[in-house]
């Protein structure tokens, strides 16, 4: 009888330490940022959730800025990019094909 206690408890110990391990794997988690387009020292209403700035500003691109200046909300960060051109993909579908297009972007000094 003591020694299935003593089992149980052991269960119960490593049970524990499997969910901290679960609970440092949720801390460590990136997490994605918050990256606003400005025009003329302006937010625009254009928002761009990413993990890093250039994904965001390749989406900038591809919706037609040319020279993307992102910040990122709540901190005093800023990311400047230029579109330098396109390259074009194809993709089968089951009805046709379909072009999809994705931007070249090149990240710039911000003092230029």
């Amino acid at each position: 009888m003591l020694n299935n206690n003593i089992d149980n408890n052991d269960k119960n110990d490593n049970n524990d330490h499997y969910n901290n391990d679960d609970k440092d794997i949720k801390k460590n988690k990136r997490q994605k940022k918050c990256y606003i387009v400005q025009l003329d020292g302006k937010d625009t209403s254009h928002v761009y959730y990413n993990y890093i700035p250039s994904d965001a500003a390749r989406k900038a691109a591809n919706k037609g800025y040319k020279t993307i200046l992102l910040r990122e909300r709540n901190t005093n960060k800023f990311y400047k990019y230029i579109r330098t051109g396109f390259t074009k993909r194809q993709v089968e579908l089951p009805n046709g094909k379909k072009t999809f297009i994705k931007a070249i972007i090149k990240p710039i000094p911000l003092n230029e």
